[in-house]
């Protein structure tokens, strides 16, 4: 669709277009003497100003942010903490430090690893019990290291964010 417009009688003598526009339509006034929308804790509120809406908009925004960059901290750490007990236990594995077949049963091994530093993380230490046996080599002990300083470097440029900085990147 191709619209041509050559002349409106309302717009002969300007030439910015502004009463074309009004003439056409495409410009409204509105007022907020009557604005009303649900607020942050779903409570309905009026606003008397666009700018109450962009300030409220704003203080929401910022702490969901800050709340974002805290769980991505956390994920990182808890990935950090996951990466280095794996390696340390494929090292002693590999080493001779720990092995597996000298326990007698789960409650053992538990206990010998409890005594060696390793953290309980989800419940207990299914984590490093359950590891498949090929992956206990010192290639994925160098792998699960290189993966413990990309981690570092990514906690520490988290750390370094601020909420602000978060809300302008995206």
């Amino acid at each position: 669709v191709h619209t041509v417009l050559k002349k409106c009688p309302h717009n002969e003598g300007g030439e910015g277009g502004e009463d074309m526009v009004k003439w056409l339509g495409l410009e409204k006034r509105i007022t907020f003497n009557n604005v009303h929308l649900l607020d942050a804790t779903g409570a309905l509120k009026k606003y008397t100003s666009p700018a109450d809406i962009v300030a409220e908009h704003g203080v929401l925004r910022l702490e969901l942010y800050r709340k974002r960059l805290a769980l991505q901290v956390q994920t990182c750490k808890d990935d950090l903490v996951l990466a280095e007990a794996k390696a340390r236990f494929i090292e002693a594995c590999v080493s001779g430090a720990f092995d597996i077949r000298t326990h007698a049963d789960d409650g053992s091994a538990t206990d010998a690893l409890h005594a060696m530093d390793f953290a309980p993380l989800h419940n207990g230490y299914g984590y490093l019990l359950k590891l498949p046996l090929s992956s206990l080599t010192k290639k994925r002990v160098s792998e699960l290291l290189a993966h413990c300083q990309t981690k570092r470097a990514e906690l520490a440029t988290l750390e370094c964010i601020l909420p602000i900085d978060a809300w302008k990147s995206d």
